[in-house]
């Protein structure tokens, strides 16, 4: 994939965005709310220690572990610029920095297979548990971790 196919995309997925969402979140928990942001936050930690522990093991480890540091900053930077200009508001209130959701993004770009794709999964389920995020931030967040792990296999 090109860079600027990547850079096409994620221009539609940013001005389709709406800075305004009325989507309804069946996966909201009435209760406990601060206790589902902390485990995604523990769940996205586990997600990019263990590629980081990949990339550590990788036979070429100069270059593994300057593609994990790569994607993760340019992840990582876009998502916060994005943040910035979009100005969504969150399910909760609590500020306009919802659209994407960057615990979504972090888990799906340094996810894999197996048990780490189920946790990418309840990253994005626990984000919208918590109240932070409406269902098209965490599968926008979802799409652009999975461009940027494609950045550097």
């Amino acid at each position: 994939m090109t860079t600027r196919l990547l850079v096409a995309l994620l221009l539609v997925l940013v001005t389709a965005a709406p800075t305004v969402a009325d989507e309804p979140n069946p996966f909201r928990w009435p209760t406990h709310r601060q206790l589902a942001d902390r485990l995604s936050d523990v769940l996205v930690g586990v997600q990019i220690a263990a590629e980081f522990r990949e990339a550590w093991r990788e036979d070429d480890r100069s270059r593994a572990l300057r593609c994990w540091g790569l994607k993760n900053a340019i992840g990582y930077g876009v998502n916060e610029g994005v943040k910035r200009l979009i100005k969504r508001n969150r399910p909760d209130g609590s500020d306009a920095k919802s659209f994407w959701s960057m615990h979504s993004m972090g888990a799906a770009q340094n996810g894999g297979e197996g048990w780490r794709l189920a946790l990418t999964v309840n990253v994005g389920l626990l984000r919208m548990g918590a109240d932070k995020h409406f269902p098209s931030d965490v599968a926008v967040g979802f799409g652009a971790g999975w461009l940027t792990s494609k950045i550097c296999p």
